[in-house]
C-alpha cells in the first residue's frame, strides 16, 4: 500500500528555521519510505524544490496545499482528510502569545471526528498558552496518536493534561545539516576574518550594548568585516530585517558590514554563505545549529529557554555570553525526531487503526472558527480607530 502523508507546519512562511524543519521531516519520510505520497501546508514564500532535490533526498510525490484564511465557514479539516497519516511539527506552533486562537489554527487542519487518519506530533513546542486553552486541553483526550515535544517544559505541561508524550530532539540535526551544508575547506574569503551575526528584534537589547559586544568579538578574532544574516523575513521585509539594518549601520563605522536576508527561494545560497565566517554571534537557534555543525566558534545571545538549552546553559533572561560556547550533547536515551518520523512512516504502512485520539466535531470547529474571526475583526477595528486618532 502506498502511504499518503500530510504535513502541518510553518514551512514556506519566510523563516529559515521552519523551512529547515519541513525539509528535515521530508528527508526523514523519504528515507523511511521513498514511495510515500506527501502533501504539505504551504504559505506565500515557496521553496525552490528543483534546487533542493540536488542536495537532499526528498519524496518523489510532493504536493503543495494552501488554505484560504478568509473563509467564512471552517474548512481547514478538509485540507488533509485524504491522508493516512498527518505529521504536525515542529517548532512552537502551540502558543497564544500572538493570537488567542493559534492552537485552533493548527489543530483545525486535522480531520474531523470519524476519521481514521493517524496524527503524529513531532518536535513540537507548547506554551505560553492561555488559561482557556490549558483548561480545554486538560478536559479532552490528546489529538495525537504519538506526540514528541522539543523541550522539558513542553513535556511537563502536556503530561499535566494526562496526554501521552515523549521528549524528542530537533529535526535539524548533524546528519541533516551535514547533507544540506557540507563543511568548506579552508577560509571562505581571502584577507582578514569575517564575523557572522544572526539577530532578532528583542525588548531590552539596546544598540549601544549590542554593537559594543559585536565589535569586541570581532577584535578578539581579528575580523575586519561582518555579515549579518537575517533568518526571517516576509519578502525581504520585517522587524528583524529593520533591526539588522540598524545594527549594520552602526557597525559600518568600524567594520565593512553587509546584511544578507533570507528568502525561501534562496535557501541553499543563504546557508552556503553562512559557511564563509570565522566566528559568530548568534541569537537564532538554527543559525547556531548551522554554525556549530560547521565548527564555527559562537558567542551566544540568549533570549529564550530554547537558546540556553541548546548551549547547555541555565536560562537567566536576556544574556550576552562573553565566551565561546559549544552546543550541549544530545541527551542519552532521548529519541531524535527524525528517527521517530522514520519509524512512524514505516509503521503506517501496516493498515492498523491504532489508539483513538480526540477529534473535533463540525460544531466544535465552527465555535473555534467564530472565536478566531471575532478576534480578528475586533483587532482590525481597533487598528483602524487608532490610525484615525493619530491623523
Amino acid at each position: 500500500m502506498t502511504v499518503k502523508a500530510g504535513i502541518v507546519s510553518l514551512g514556506e512562511a519566510g523563516n529559515l528555521g521552519d523551512d529547515l524543519i519541513l525539509l528535515a521531516l521530508l528527508r526523514a519520510i523519504a528515507q523511511a519510505d521513498p514511495e510515500t505520497e506527501v502533501a504539505y501546508l504551504g504559505f506565500d514564500c515557496p521553496l525552490d524544490w528543483a534546487q533542493l532535490r540536488s542536495r537532499l533526498s526528498l519524496p518523489e510525490a510532493l504536493e503543495r496545499r494552501e488554505y484560504e484564511y478568509r473563509e467564512v465557514l471552517p474548512s481547514r479539516h478538509r485540507v488533509f482528510d485524504d491522508r493516512d497519516v498527518v505529521f504536525v511539527g515542529g517548532g512552537g506552533l502551540f502558543q497564544t502569545s500572538h493570537h488567542p486562537q493559534r492552537p485552533y489554527h493548527w489543530l483545525g487542519f486535522l480531520p474531523l471526528k470519524g476519521s481514521n487518519t493517524r496524527v503524529v506530533g513531532v518536535g513540537l513546542g507548547f506554551g505560553p498558552l492561555s488559561r482557556r486553552w490549558q483548561e480545554k486541553f486538560g478536559r479532552q483526550a490528546s489529538p495525537f496518536h504519538e506526540l514528541h515535544v522539543r523541550d522539558d517544559d513542553s513535556r511537563d505541561m502536556v503530561a499535566g493534561w494526562g496526554w501521552d508524550v515523549e521528549r524528542g530532539e530537533d529535526f535539524v540535526d548533524e546528519a541533516f545539516l551535514g547533507e544540506l551544508v557540507p563543511r568548506r575547506d579552508g577560509q571562505g574569503r581571502p584577507g582578514g576574518g569575517t564575523l557572522g551575526v544572526s539577530l532578532r528584534e528583542w525588548p531590552g537589547l539596546g544598540q549601544d550594548v549590542l554593537c559594543d559586544f559585536l565589535l569586541e568579538a570581532a577584535k578578539r578574532h581579528d575580523c575586519d568585516r561582518a555579515e549579518i544574516f537575517v533568518l526571517e523575513s516576509k519578502h525581504g521585509d520585517g522587524i528583524d530585517v529593520e533591526a539588522s539594518r540598524r545594527t549594520a549601520q552602526r557597525l559600518g563605522e568600524s567594520l565593512e558590514t553587509r546584511v544578507t536576508t533570507y528568502s525561501s527561494a534562496n535557501l541553499l545560497e543563504f546557508v552556503e554563505a553562512m559557511r564563509d565566517v570565522d566566528v559568530a554571534v548568534s541569537m537564532k537557534l538554527h543559525a547556531s545549529a548551522i554554525w556549530s555543525n560547521l565548527g564555527v566558534p559562537i558567542y551566544p545571545i540568549i533570549y529564550a529557554p530554547k537558546i540556553a538549552a541548546f548551549f547547555g546553559r541555565q536560562y537567566r533572561g536576556l544574556e550576552l555570553v562573553d565566551q565561546i560556547c559549544r552546543p550541549a550533547p544530545q541527551t542519552v536515551g532521548v529519541p531524535a525526531a527524525v528517527t521517530v518520523a522514520e519509524a512512524l512512516a514505516s509503521a503506517s504502512r501496516a493498515d492498523e487503526p491504532g489508539m483513538a485520539a480526540h477529534r473535533s466535531t463540525w460544531l466544535g470547529a465552527v465555535r473555534e472558527h467564530v472565536r478566531s474571526l471575532t478576534h480578528d475583526v475586533r483587532r482590525k477595528l481597533a487598528h483602524r480607530r487608532d490610525t484615525e486618532e493619530t491623523r
